[in-house]
């Protein structure tokens, strides 16, 4: 009888062995993770503050904004830039007659070691004043609205019309620093309140 036992309990013993170890076998025998932070290929910075708050006289003449990024990869990026106009609650105006737009990428000659070879945007404005020749433009209204100081149509070609609002343009960007600018000016018979003027950057979705 008490071998019997013992026979018995090396069984359940063996059981229970056998048990444990198949609770313990893995699926795979190492793993590695990596945890990602991605960041987008292209930015805006410089200077120049990536928000501005001003106070604008309808009428008082027109600014310019510098809109200054980077391409860090090492090829050519499709890009889109869009320029909206917001009203004080951030939505898109559908009436943006007294707003003049002008948009120009010819400021980077400016910034260019083989042309300007400035290093900062009051310089660039200098070059610039010196070198209107050197620009094209598109513009959201007519030539004849803008102040001929700085938007010319030298050579009768230069000013393209019909960039409307709330519309994106394609660019491509050349590996490195990138600039443009944009013209603003408010007709004098613009409604007061609070507008906003955004230059968005978007990825061009094939």
């Amino acid at each position: 009888m008490k071998k019997r036992t013992k026979i018995i309990s090396i069984a359940l013993l063996s059981l229970l062995v056998v048990g444990l170890v198949s609770a313990g076998l893995v699926t795979y025998y190492a793993q590695k993770q990596v945890d990602m932070t991605v960041e987008s290929p292209v930015v805006f910075n410089g200077e120049t503050e990536l928000s501005e708050a001003i106070t604008l006289i309808a009428g008082d003449g027109y600014r310019l904004y510098l809109v200054e990024g980077e391409n860090r990869l090492d090829k050519v990026v499709d890009v889109e830039f869009k320029f909206s106009l917001l009203d004080g609650e951030g939505n898109e105006l559908t009436n943006t007659d007294g707003f003049y737009l002008a948009y120009s990428d010819d400021i980077q000659y400016a910034y260019s070691k083989e042309y300007g070879n400035v290093t900062n945007w009051v310089d660039a404005q200098t070059w610039m004043d010196a070198n209107l020749d050197w620009f094209d433009w598109v513009i959201t209204d007519e030539l004849i609205k803008y102040d001929a100081s700085v938007i010319t149509n030298h050579g009768g070609n230069s000013v393209q019309t019909g960039l409307p609002f709330n519309y994106a343009i394609s660019e491509d960007l050349e590996p490195g620093k990138f600039y443009a600018v944009v013209y603003l000016d408010v007709d004098g018979a613009v409604i007061p309140g609070d507008y906003t003027l955004s230059v968005d950057m978007m990825p061009v979705i094939a």
